[in-house]
């Protein structure tokens, strides 16, 4: 989904929509890392007047997505190591309890929406990174779509997105694609035979195994920079 289409096209209200369209374009990439945003020109690009786009920024601040300094024009929050760290650092504590929850009270609806994430997912390629996140980010929340607490489900869905920047950016690699393959398969499986602990464990050692990826790379804090 490009900037450049019109947030009419989305629903809700016009600043709503048009924040949604700028949380997309921050979250896949296409708004970089550090990169200046000046609401008149987003306006022009979302076909929209600059007052929503205010609005929308403004949003975006208070989400911790929008950078706004005294003195500087706005920027997109640049990336760092100790952010993704901290990110898959809690979805270990939060993610395996939404998982246990919604193997619980998971019902026939919930196993037919999980098959079919995963099917997608065994048929999206690695390489295609942009479609690959989206369905990944599928298969897991279509794993913990039976937990019942929605600030818990709401709390996770921001840190998955969030650390998903980092893979839309390249800064987390997928991995051995094989291996990954192998352990959504594992999941699936143990989440359709209701099998929880297996579950819980395969998800800690999946969140884990990114988290020690994180650890080896070469992520540096944006430089401050000038006026």
């Amino acid at each position: 989904m490009p900037l450049s289409q019109p947030a009419d096209e989305l629903g809700g209200s016009q600043a709503s929509r048009v924040a949604r369209r700028l949380r997309i374009a921050i979250l896949e990439g296409e708004l970089t890392p550090g990169e200046r945003v000046y609401p008149q020109r987003l306006a022009e690009r979302l076909s929209v007047s600059v007052t929503p786009v205010r609005e929308a920024l403004r949003e975006l601040a208070a989400e911790g997505l929008i950078e706004h300094r005294p003195q500087f024009p706005m920027r997109v929050l640049p990336v760092s190591y100790q952010e993704a760290k901290e990110l898959y650092e809690l979805r270990l504590v939060l993610e395996p309890w939404a998982v246990e929850r919604s193997i619980q009270r998971g019902d026939r609806q919930w196993e037919d929406e999980l098959t079919r994430a995963y099917t997608q997912l065994q048929e999206t390629s690695p390489h295609d990174r942009s479609a690959y996140i989206q369905i990944h980010r599928d298969f897991h929340r279509a794993v913990r779509a039976a937990c019942d607490s929605q600030w818990h489900m709401r709390i996770v869905q921001q840190l998955t997105d969030y650390s998903d920047r980092y893979r839309a950016l390249g800064r987390i690699p997928h991995g051995d694609e094989e291996s990954v393959a192998d352990e959504h398969q594992l999941i699936y499986e143990a989440c359709r035979t209701r099998n929880t602990a297996v579950a819980l464990d395969l998800t800690t050692r999946h969140l884990q195994a990114t988290l020690n990826t994180i650890s080896e790379l070469a992520l540096h804090d944006t430089k401050p920079e000038s006026q």
